[in-house]
């Protein structure tokens, strides 16, 4: 198929079209190729212009291969077992219920002063990065899987107090709190249950992990 250089590279001689490739850094790649192949049409290619249409067809398959990678590395696993699907869906809500428990607090006045600066911060970081291994997951991403658990067990220290303080100043947040660990704690169950095991181990060498 003609490129839309052909037709206005037809009225070019051929030392203006040599001047080209001589200058081709200041040129597209697509028009480089078209300034070839017509010098291809009246028989004045060389070693020269054979070389460097090797070399732009070289960059251009890298950079089509590249492409292909990154999108194939943030595209979602589509032979996903129903136990890491649903981890996921699970993952995704307690970020949900992660957002509501602070807004609870805000609007129910119960803490003085919140949320300042520094918790929102804590807030906005803490569920970004759920959301973000979430993602990972369903992208089947095996190291998603990993540190989402050890995001978990860290969390789990404090937990307790944590929970106990919430319970102190409303049963609701309370509540929330203890089931936003729990429903973690579910996801890490889906993420690890045998099904999902062997889709991991199944997977090990491809590029989703």
């Amino acid at each position: 198929m003609p490129s839309k250089f052909a037709r206005t590279l037809k009225n070019k001689t051929d030392s203006e079209l040599l001047e080209y490739l001589n200058n081709r850094n200041l040129y597209q790649q697509e028009a480089i190729l078209s300034v070839i192949d017509e010098l291809e049409s009246r028989g004045k290619s060389n070693s020269n212009s054979n070389a460097i249409k090797t070399e732009i067809n070289d960059e251009i398959e890298l950079k089509e291969t590249a492409r292909e990678s990154n999108k194939a590395h943030y595209q979602v696993a589509k032979d996903l077992p129903i136990s890491i699907s649903s981890a996921v869906k699970v993952i995704y809500f307690s970020a949900v219920l992660g957002l509501i428990n602070p807004l609870i607090i805000y609007l129910a006045g119960v803490i003085e002063n919140f949320p300042n600066l520094n918790s929102l911060i804590i807030i906005i970081l803490s569920t970004s990065l759920v959301v973000f291994l979430g993602f990972q997951v369903h992208c089947g991403k095996k190291w998603a899987r990993t540190v989402f658990l050890v995001f978990y067990l860290v969390g789990l220290i404090p937990s307790p107090l944590v929970i106990l303080d919430s319970f102190r100043l409303s049963p609701l947040i309370g509540i929330l709190s203890l089931a936003q660990v729990a429903v973690q704690g579910y996801a890490l169950i889906l993420l690890y249950r045998p099904s999902s095991k062997e889709w991991y181990l199944k997977h090990k060498n491809s590029a989703v992990n």
